[in-house]
């Protein structure tokens, strides 16, 4: 069970599950939001954190999906 992957792995297993165009336009156009700021910067992806919970709601996934998409991104060559 995965907690943490690399931003590629994530937006790598989102893609797979034609999530990105979702997620994409959830995300803030706001420069100075946490999820924008993620979204474009980050280096790795960690359950809970700010695109984590963003993913979720803009997917509509529960938990036990999210834990999915994470292994599924673990699975992604980093």
């Amino acid at each position: 069970m995965a907690a943490t992957v690399t931003r590629k792995q994530f937006f790598t297993a989102v893609a797979e599950q034609n999530g990105m165009n979702t997620l994409y336009t959830a995300i803030s156009a706001d420069t100075n939001y946490p999820d924008w700021i993620e979204f474009n910067s980050a280096k790795y992806i960690v359950q809970g954190d700010v695109l984590y919970v963003r993913t979720q709601l803009a997917l509509g996934y529960t938990s036990e999906q999210m834990q999915a998409l994470f292994d599924a991104a673990v699975q992604v060559p980093a």
